[in-house]
């Protein structure tokens, strides 16, 4: 136990021993034990609860083993019984037992039920006061007496009766969480991923590979193995391993996802539902024409059109480079909804790969489900057909290396804000004929009226404008010119 040490020890020379029985508080014992992290066979029976009035018999047992098997003479004994505990009485009424079961037992039989567990019953108008045995700690209101008569004496066999229930639908977010899961994992199996499940728990080491520092890792006080003493932070520890082991069988083209809780440490330890996915190999089945591999904008397109599915426009989202523990420093990037940062794409960090011993490169997307289901858009929204024709404008520029693609095309967006239906890059160059601190971009901007066909006259002022603030902020220069 833990009330003793070297100095209340037992040893060989002792001539007297003090034999002690006692109960200890039930709640008492369950509160330290949880505030010391000790749990022992004997406190995990205290919180159960034990038979008080057998403290003596005990006693007395230790007693006559002693005084048989040692030849042990008990010189003195004393009592202390600093609580009583009072006997439980319960009251049960007459008409509770047939409102429970929906049948009714014969008052005599119910007794007779209840005197073979050494109840103590008494009748009265009322119904019944009942005493249970010290050693049976599962009785204490009137329903557990009922639950005990129905055990012993069972279902009658003539009774056969319907019971109707009504079906309530409590609108809880749980709801929304499952819908959101199922929906995110049809999307992904009709992208010809498949879902895997790994442990929650990882060593730290290997959850220190995608974190920020040992302050966000969540230890465990009482793992059950050193290789799992903490909770994981993110998938990607999980899922890379699991494609460890698809590339050492030989399976090459590896497309996963899961969907799980992470953990990070702060204040209080944060729970964020995240979704995953892992993505290295052929895009497509290989074949005698040319193959082609996952790269970094599989990654981010496969995000991107997540949450177009969910409901999230495009234009709302913006792209900004990155730097994240366990990622490449220079193909990573932060995806941003109105300054919220939702989901991460990039490839694996080429010393981690080394470390693993994967010579493919393998890229992570990964997206926090939290906020998505409380943006996701449920209803479908449809629009007319447009019969009148689209106008294009081409502009090739001169972009500083240091300016981001995301801030150009939300500067478009500020300027032309109408008619405009979609923005494409499809062209990036960088070489001769270019200065060295710059690139060459083109962009083609579509658009379409709703209601008659657009002229250069709607368009070209808009063009003109965004070119002035294009020079303006980021120092862009029209090609050519």
């Amino acid at each position: 136990g833990y009330m003793g040490g070297m100095s209340s020890a037992s040893h060989a020379d002792n001539d007297d021993v003090i034999i002690e029985a006692a109960c200890f508080d039930r709640e008492k014992v369950a509160y330290h034990c949880r505030q010391f992290k000790e749990f022992t066979q004997s406190g995990s029976r205290f919180e159960r609860g034990i038979d008080v009035a057998y403290t003596t018999r005990a006693l007395q047992r230790a007693l006559d083993l002693l005084s048989e098997i040692l030849g042990f003479e008990a010189q003195h004994r004393f009592a202390s019984h600093e609580k009583e505990v009072p006997a439980r009485v319960i009251h049960l009424s007459k008409a509770l037992p047939e409102k429970m079961l929906g049948y009714a037992y014969e008052a005599s039989d119910m007794v007779s039920a209840w005197e073979k567990v050494r109840c103590v019953v008494e009748c009265d108008d009322d119904g019944f006061m009942i005493t249970p045995p010290s050693w049976r700690n599962d009785l204490h209101i009137p329903q557990d007496m009922v639950a005990e008569a129905c055990r012993m004496l069972g279902v009658p066999k003539d009774f056969d009766v319907s019971i109707t229930l009504p079906l309530v639908r409590a609108k809880t977010n749980h709801a929304a969480v499952d819908r959101l899961d199922d929906s995110v994992r049809s999307c992904l199996v009709g992208h010809g991923f498949y879902e895997t499940f790994t442990y929650t728990f990882d060593h730290p080491d290997d959850i220190l590979q995608f974190s920020t520092g040992e302050d966000e890792v969540v230890l465990l006080k009482n793992p059950i193995s050193s290789a799992y003493s903490a909770l994981r932070t993110s998938l990607h520890p999980g899922l890379l391993k699991q494609v460890k082991r698809n590339l050492a069988s030989q399976t090459t083209d590896v497309r996963l996802f899961e969907l799980g809780r992470c953990f990070r440490q702060g204040e209080s330890v944060q729970e964020q539902h995240h979704l995953t996915v892992v993505m290295t190999g052929r895009v497509f089945p290989e074949s005698w024409r040319s193959n082609q591999t996952f790269d970094f904008y599989h990654a981010k397109d496969f995000l991107v059109k997540l949450l177009q599915q969910h409901g999230i426009q495009i234009e709302d989202l913006s792209w900004s480079a990155a730097s994240l523990s366990g990622l490449h420093p220079h193909q990573c990037s932060r995806l941003y909804h109105e300054n919220n940062e939702i989901a991460h794409c990039g490839l694996l960090h080429p010393e981690i790969a080394k470390s693993h011993k994967v010579t493919q490169p393998i890229y992570f997307a990964s997206c926090n489900l939290d906020w998505l289901v409380a943006h996701q858009r449920l209803q479908s929204r449809y629009m007319p057909v447009n019969h009148f024709p689209e106008m294009r404008r081409d502009l090739s520029l001169i972009v500083p290396v240091t300016v981001q693609y995301g801030d150009i095309e939300q500067e478009i967006r500020r300027v032309i804000f109408q008619f405009l239906k979609k923005i494409v890059i499809f062209d990036r160059y960088s070489g001769n004929q270019i200065p060295s601190d710059c690139y060459s971009l083109s962009v083609g901007l579509l658009f379409q009226h709703p209601q008659r066909t657009l002229q250069d006259d709607d368009l070209n002022p808009m063009i003109n404008e965004l070119l002035v603030q294009l020079s303006k902020k980021f120092d862009i220069k029209q090609r050519g010119r």
